[in-house]
Order: C-alpha cells, then structure tokens, then sequence
C-alpha cells in the first residue's frame, strides 16, 4: 500500500539514483521508493534539485562523456529520461 512503511525494507548495496528524478515521475516514484527502501535516494537531474533529510540531488548532465564517473560506485541506478550521448546524436 503506497504510504504505508514496510515492516521489512529492502536494502541494497549503494544508494537508489534517479536519473530524472526531479521530474514527474521522479516526483511520484521517490515516496513510494522512501516506504519499501532502507537507503539513500539520490535524484540526478540538468537542473540543480534540492536536497533533504530523506533525498540527495546531484546536478549533472548524464549524456556528458564522464558523467559514469560521478555516479557513486555500487548504486542502483533507474534512468527515467532518454538522453542519447554526443556521439550517438552527432
């Protein structure tokens, strides 16, 4: 049931990142994700989203060339945009 705290959270290695989060769909996933998940939330999104005691947001442009490598390592990662890489768009 959405809003209702699992007895038993899921856990997993790394934090959950959403790539888009701060988008609709980020807006309606997170809650659902902060019931049924005991780890940190990491929203990634162009536009600088704003941080708080249940999410961290990232400013990053993920079709950039190194933007693997400023993900944390171990994460689970959820992409909910469809940005193509440079190259792939050129």
């Amino acid at each position: 049931m959405i809003g209702t705290r699992s007895e038993h959270p899921m856990q997993f290695p790394g934090p959950v990142v959403l790539i888009g989060g701060n988008g609709d769909i980020g807006k309606r996933l997170v809650p659902m994700l902060l019931d049924h998940l005991a780890c940190p939330i990491l929203l990634v999104s162009r536009n600088a989203g704003t941080s708080n005691e249940t999410v961290e947001a990232l400013q990053l442009d993920i079709a950039a060339e190194d933007a693997t490598y400023k993900l944390p390592p171990g994460a689970t990662v959820v992409n909910l945009i469809q940005a193509k890489p440079p190259a792939v768009a050129a």
